[in-house]
């Protein structure tokens, strides 16, 4: 199940970057429940969170992808790219989105697909 949302979020980003006339983006948490063994499978994707209320505490399921966490500060730089002032290249804040062509392909690199913001 895990793979499957994986695939699933790279499936949906190709389609974000197929449409050249959008330069957006956007975040995504989605819950995939599987009926037979009862246990759920959460994915998310840039600054959204899943958080499980029980009785009185909130415990947080996921980790926000923001550009200020020091392991996506390391991945981005990993793929050549950089962090200044918590945004990625200086212009966002999510270190990992759905869309935001201009965050993942490198402009001298001819289309090589660099990920930076991905």
């Amino acid at each position: 199940m895990p793979e499957m949302l994986f695939q699933t979020f790279l499936e949906t980003d190709a389609d974000f970057l197929a449409n050249q006339s959008c330069n957006a983006g956007t975040t995504a948490t989605v819950l995939l429940w599987d009926n037979q063994t009862s246990i759920g499978y959460i994915a998310n994707v840039g600054d959204t969170r899943a958080v499980l209320c029980r009785g009185a505490r909130a415990v947080d399921l996921t980790e926000d992808k923001k550009a200020s966490n020091p392991r996506e500060i390391a991945r981005i730089a990993r793929d050549g790219g950089f962090v200044i002032n918590g945004r990625v290249m200086g212009s966002l804040a999510v270190s990992r989105a759905l869309g935001d062509l201009h965050l993942k392909v490198d402009s001298d690199d001819e289309g090589a697909g660099t990920k930076y913001g991905g």
